[in-house]
């Protein structure tokens, strides 16, 4: 008892909290396990209770607010606070929607263990001489963190230009005041921004290019209004745990739920059917189901002709659609949006206008055959539909042939194309693994494609969605993401590590980069080519470093300036996500430790330190005013915030989460409703871009299968075709590669952590042993000698991390699993991430718009072996 007496002494912080993590593991241990007695939803059941009982002690205080890491999940918690820290977190249970009462997980309940764990930020830091030279932190004064931030940012503005300066951040949909004050001030300032989903590998590229918008999702109460579930990859009872009842809502419906994985998982566990497949030949198992469902006339016609651009007539030989401004006797109509083409449809003999601004064209238009169309040049193209070229495509994917990519049969192939082609409505899920291969688009087109054909889109239950964490701007955020001055720019993550492209449409420094300010996020351990981070740390070539963050990461380590945050328990906020149709404030239930500031306040003082006159946009507030400055923001952008948010007041957010607005009838929003039963054209609107900032991306104003653009023509893509792992990037960039490295790597999802914000919860770490772990198959691990439990090195020519060796049978032969999120001081001072190459597909650089079309990170297009550690 005297020994844990003097420890705790000994590690007391400045602001009197107790940081043992010995007494801490014991206190908060103790309230989730008692959480998770039957499961924690079972345990949180009648929460109300819960409330009452710990009400019941003298001096505790309950504040409801919102759990925020980029999980997707923004579940509703209720903060027990006594003498100033948060002591347990209580599952909220008070959605309108019973089905999502009560949300929260195990991560979610031990947050205040992270909170007030060994690594919380307390104090400003500065580090004078560069880290490269042995500089050391120290800690500062907030004026002197603040001063020397904005000194280190004016000197390299001039040297370099502002858009030298590098901006990583995670998604501000988690916090929209607190992080679009850094939004408001990279705008101002003309920072380039390197958007968090493409360095995440989030973005869904498919949607782009086939929809035009970056992605429209069925939110989870829909789940159980499907009836036919077709899950691509995405292991929702371990990465959507909040939500994850509702599938089985719709088994217990009637539902079928058909798993397609190339590993056991937990979700595949609980599916009606599992398909096991090999690793990457999704594409080709998707286009012959495709192929059987319009062979057995079991396609949706009126579907094809009214919203997808299959009808549009091609030029056979160039690949190229018919231009109705070329055709002869046809005109394009005078008022097309120069966003816009006008191509051409057959009916009855006659060339047809397929005007972009109307989804009209008869059911009977013509959509097989082979015909001669005039041209006002006086030649004579022969042409073919968009149907037809798919059809003629197809024959390339018979179920036999999928059978023999896919290891699955034929016969399984053929059943399942003709329950999607006759239950409804159906729903497509893809994991976020599948956008992190380097030809994931070609899945997520061909999955559309399934979805399309059978008329399973903008309805109750049926569509495709991919779930990967809050990167969805769900209302107009502009009246305080824009200042009076905006410079905004941005470029994708790929080429602030590997410099630009020949090929590449993005802007990009014209003296490279010189600084990177983070932001809520852990680029050295979270991000590929972190070492090529650390590398330019140590040889000058990034000469400053700022973070702001609440944890004392490994990105602080190599920061010049250390700005420490709030969490989300201890800050207003406001919070949306993709999974549920929820805004919800975060209320601050405790006071932040130590010198711990809002980050509303950090960066209204740094704007107004790096330049005076940027007032008008940051004006001065003391930080005692935070709170109220914050509300202020908010009720201004509520009101400001389109239809998503009218009548949404902060008032009404203080009682309880409120359902954001939407155009359908009915209680569930409908994605791509007004496109599918307003016949408006595609694309709806990408927020925070504005209204037709995407609508060159399928210039047809239709769903587009069919890509007549130089670059897809070029790559063979202008219809969705499977093209093997691998070919493209690990063997183009090294041929011997193919023998030296015969495992793939995945960086899959933990249960234990969020990409890396619960690395140092010491509840999640005694529930891994302390230490990362790898993954194989047994028969492989036995042909490599190696035993269950040894210390293993997983490498390549890139890097290496070890771990402590688990058989898992499920495990597709010859791939090796390590989850992502670990610090580097958990894995010897080596990143996960450095085995992994950011490889940029060529497709995504044909636009970019940041966070919507843009190159892709290709976590999953990895190869390594794997070797016993030396210890």
């Amino acid at each position: 008892m005297e020994d844990e007496l003097m420890e705790e002494k000994a590690l007391a912080k400045p602001n009197g909290l107790l940081q043992t993590r010995r007494r801490f593991v014991k206190n908060v241990a103790t309230a989730a396990a008692a959480a998770s007695v039957g499961g924690l939803a079972s345990a949180c059941t009648s929460t109300e209770d819960r409330q009452a009982e710990e009400m019941r002690e003298e001096g505790l205080q309950h504040t409801r607010s919102t759990c925020s890491p980029n999980c997707t999940g923004a579940c509703g918690w209720v903060a027990a606070v006594k003498d100033g820290q948060v002591r347990t977190l209580i599952q909220a249970s008070d959605y309108e929607d019973e089905e999502y009462n009560p949300r929260g997980c195990l991560k979610g309940s031990t947050f205040n263990a992270t909170m007030y764990g060994d690594d919380r930020l307390l104090h400003p830091m500065i580090r004078e001489v560069p880290y490269r030279d042995g500089g050391q932190l120290r800690e500062c004064s907030w004026d002197e963190a603040l001063d020397f931030a904005a000194r280190r940012i004016n000197e390299l503005t001039e040297k370099y230009g502002a858009e030298s300066i590098a901006i990583d951040y995670q998604v501000p949909p988690l916090n929209y005041i607190n992080k679009g004050t850094f939004m408001r001030l990279v705008n101002r300032a003309g920072w380039t921004n390197l958007p968090g989903f493409e360095m995440n590998g989030d973005l869904p590229m498919f949607f782009p290019e086939t929809f035009g918008c970056q992605c429209e999702e069925l939110e989870t109460y829909h789940w159980p209004h499907s009836r036919l579930t077709l899950n691509f990859g995405s292991n929702i009872m371990v990465t959507r745990l909040p939500d994850s009842h509702l599938l089985a809502r719709s088994q217990e419906a009637g539902g079928k739920v058909i798993c397609f994985d190339p590993n056991f998982t937990v979700t595949a566990s609980k599916a009606d059917e599992w398909v096991r497949l090999a690793p990457g030949s999704d594409t080709a198992i998707a286009l012959a189901m495709a192929k059987v469902i319009i062979d057995e006339d079991l396609w949706d016609r009126a579907f094809a002709c009214s919203y997808t651009d299959l009808p549009i007539l091609i030029d056979v030989e160039t690949g190229k659609r018919l231009l109705a401004s070329e055709v002869a006797g046809l005109e394009k109509p005078a008022d097309t949006p120069e966003a816009r083409e006008a191509y051409v449809a057959w009916r009855d003999g006659v060339a047809l206008v397929v005007n972009p601004t109307e989804l009209n064209l008869p059911d009977d238009v013509l959509l097989e055959g082979t015909i001669e169309v005039s041209m006002k040049d006086g030649s004579t193209v022969v042409a073919k539909p968009g149907f037809q070229m798919l059809k003629d495509m197809l024959e390339s994917y018979t179920p036999e042939r999928a059978s023999e990519i896919s290891q699955v049969s034929a016969e399984t192939i053929v059943r399942l194309a003709r329950m999607a082609g006759t239950i409804k409505p159906l729903h497509i899920i893809l994991g976020g693994s599948a956008h992190q291969w380097n030809h994931g688009d070609l899945k997520g087109r061909a999955l559309s494609l399934l979805a399309a054909l059978t008329g399973n889109i903008g309805t109750v239950g049926g569509g495709i969605s991919d779930y990967i964490g809050q990167y969805k701007t769900r209302f107009k955020p502009a009246a305080w993401w824009v200042p009076s001055v905006n410079n905004a720019r941005a470029t994708p993550y790929h080429y602030f590590l590997l410099g630009p492209t020949e090929t590449m449409s993005a802007p990009y420094p014209a003296n490279g980069f010189h600084a990177l300010l983070t932001g809520w996020a852990n680029p050295f351990d979270q991000h590929a080519l972190c070492d090529i981070l650390r590398k330019r740390v140590m040889s000058g070539e990034i000469e400053f470093m700022m973070s702001c963050d609440f944890l004392h990461t490994t990105t602080v380590e190599y920061a010049d300036v250390v700005l420490p945050g709030c969490a989300w328990y201890e800050k207003t906020d406001v919070t949306t996500t993709p999974i549920h149709p929820y805004m919800q404030l975060q209320q601050p239930a405790a006071q932040a430790p130590g010198e711990a500031r809002p980050e509303i306040w950090i960066f209204s003082e740094l704007a107004r330190r790096i330049n005076p006159e940027w007032e008008v946009d940051f004006p001065a507030f003391p930080v005692e005013e935070s709170e109220a400055r914050i509300e202020e923001i908010l009720a201004k952008v509520l009101e400001t915030g389109g239809e998503a948010t009218a009548g949404i007041t902060v008032e009404a957010l203080r009682k309880g989460p409120v359902k954001l607005r939407h155009s359908n009838p009915g209680d569930m929003r409908i994605p791509f409703y007004e496109q599918i039963a307003e016949h408006k054209p595609f694309p709806p609107v990408s927020l925070p871009n504005k209204v037709g900032a995407t609508d060159h991306f399928v210039k047809s104003g239709r769903i587009e299968f069919y890509k007549d653009d130089d670059l897809f023509i070029a790559q063979g893509e202008q219809l969705p075709v499977w093209k093997p792992l691998f070919e493209d990037t690990e063997y183009a960039l090294d041929p011997t590669s193919r023998e030296r490295f015969p495992f793939i790597y995945l960086t899959r999802n933990s249960l234990y952590r969020i990409h890396s914000n619960y690395s140092s919860n010491p509840v999640m770490l005694e529930l891994q042993d302390g230490l990362p772990h790898v993954w194989m198959n047994p028969d492989d691990a036995a042909e490599k000698g190696l035993a269950e439990g040894d210390t293993v090195e997983v490498y390549n020519d890139r890097g290496h991390v070890s771990g402590k060796l688990v058989y898992e049978p499920g495990l597709w032969p010859k791939m090796c699993v390590f989850e992502m999120g670990w610090w580097a001081r958990y894995t010897k001072d080596s990143s996960y991430n450095t085995l992994i190459y950011p490889f940029i597909n060529p497709i995504h650089e044909r636009y970019f718009i940041g966070a919507t079309w843009s190159p892709n990170m290709a976590w999953n297009e990895c190869l390594c072996d794997i070797k016993k550690a030396v210890e």
